[in-house]
C-alpha cells in the first residue's frame, strides 16, 4: 500500500496501516476502537515516525509602513483574515 496523496507529510508503504483501519471498521464497541487507535498510534508516531504531527506554523508578513491596526499573529497567519481594524494612514 502507498498513499498516492502528493501532499501528504505521511506516506508509506506499510501493509500494517490498512490492517489498523481494516480492524476499526470491524469492531463495534467504543473501547475495543480505542484500545485499536492507541495502537495504530503507537506504530505509526513512535515506531515508524514517518512524520513529525507539529502543528505550529510560524509566519512573517511584511506590510508598508503606513498601513495601521494590522492584528500581528505570531502563529498560523492564514488563519486571521479579519482586517476590519486596519486602516491606510497615508
Amino acid at each position: 500500500m502507498h498513499s498516492l496523496a502528493s501532499a501528504s507529510r505521511a506516506k508509506h508503504e506499510e501493509p500494517e496501516v490498512p490492517e489498523f483501519y481494516r480492524r476499526l471498521n470491524v469492531v463495534m464497541s467504543l473501547e475495543e476502537r480505542i484500545k485499536i487507535w492507541k495502537e495504530f498510534e503507537n506504530y505509526f508516531l513512535r515506531e515508524m515516525v514517518y512524520t513529525a504531527p507539529l502543528g505550529r506554523q510560524i509566519s512573517v508578513v511584511p506590510y508598508r509602513n503606513y498601513v495601521k491596526g494590522v492584528p500581528i499573529p505570531r502563529e498560523r497567519v492564514q488563519e486571521n483574515l479579519d482586517f476590519a481594524t486596519v486602516w491606510l494612514d497615508k
